[in-house]
């Protein structure tokens, strides 16, 4: 990252920056940017669940594009990106909806874990 960055007017917001403290989210460049540019982050303990459903729905994209063999060009790979999208919204919008059902679960687990109570 370059200094450069630290001149975007976001950075000079008053906010917490959450990262998932996976060893590949958390190099050296990054933790000294954040450091040197003083944007204070949110402590999250490491294999807490995951809160973030974009996740799930990056996998979820991800996995009908790249389920069958390989692209030999980037139309074709562009061609199926739109056919997935398309996709999703017709036919598998309920995984979408099934997460969000479930955030209450995953907030439930973290409430869990600090010592929290959570009833069903």
């Amino acid at each position: 990252m370059s200094a450069a960055y630290v001149n975007f007017p976001i950075m000079k917001l008053n906010f917490l920056f959450q990262e998932d403290n996976s060893p590949v989210h958390t190099a050296h460049k990054v933790k000294n940017f954040l450091q040197t540019s003083k944007i204070k982050l949110l402590e999250w303990p490491t294999k807490s669940p995951d809160l973030n459903i974009t996740e799930d729905v990056w996998k979820l994209l991800s996995d009908l594009v790249y389920d069958g063999p390989p692209y030999q060009n980037k139309a074709s790979l562009a061609e199926r990106i739109k056919d997935v999208i398309t996709e999703v919204n017709q036919r598998k919008r309920n995984i979408i909806q099934n997460l969000y059902v479930g955030m209450r679960s995953r907030l439930c687990k973290v409430l869990i874990r600090q010592g929290g109570l959570c009833n069903k």
